[in-house]
């Protein structure tokens, strides 16, 4: 016996046996709906990366000249320690924007299968995957990757998945609209 819901969905998510089979018309929508979602979202995170990465790179060729200005005068160390922390955090952000570019493909298709299974548009469709992550302790990844492992092998989304995507809708603060904070 499971102990608890979210331990229910994480079996369901790895569960290897068919629960349905969909349908090629209802495959198409969904890789439809995944590639305009991933097209936009990917070029704008490797508009992203080219722009870390040439600043970056500028970074590294201006290192050599300020090293030498410093030599003689030893009056630079802190600056040129600065800008190595810099540098060091800029290449941090281009790794960290390289591995999400290696994620995103699944994760987009996730929100596709999402956005298809509620009808909802991909901001909705990304909440609510998220959400179903922070309620299952998983990390979206992980979910993104049986979600669509599941679509992509015909057993289509068990029903309690379907079900706790619809009941994790985001809370909407008063006077306002639910925020998201993805980038």
């Amino acid at each position: 016996m499971l102990d608890s819901p979210p331990d229910r969905l994480r079996v369901l998510l790895a569960d290897p046996a068919p629960h349905a089979v969909r349908s090629l018309a209802e495959d198409l929508a969904v890789a439809r709906a995944r590639a305009r979602t991933a097209g936009e979202r990917s070029r704008e995170l490797r508009r992203r990366t080219e722009t870390v990465l040439a600043r970056s790179q500028e970074l590294a060729r201006q290192r050599p000249e300020r090293r030498g200005a410093g030599d003689h005068a030893g009056d630079h160390a802190g600056e040129h320690a600065g800008e190595q922390d810099r540098v060091a955090a800029l290449e941090r952000e281009v790794e960290h924007l390289r591995r999400a570019l290696e994620n995103r493909p699944c994760t987009e298709r996730a929100v596709g299968i999402v956005m298809q299974l509620l009808g909802c548009d991909a901001d909705t469709a990304w909440d609510r995957l998220s959400r179903l992550s922070q309620h299952t302790n998983v990390k979206v990844r992980v979910v993104a990757e049986a979600l669509a492992g599941h679509v992509a092998s015909g057993r289509g989304v068990p029903p309690e998945v379907v079900a706790a995507l619809t009941s994790l809708a985001a809370p909407t603060p008063a006077g306002g609209s639910p925020g998201r904070s993805r980038t």
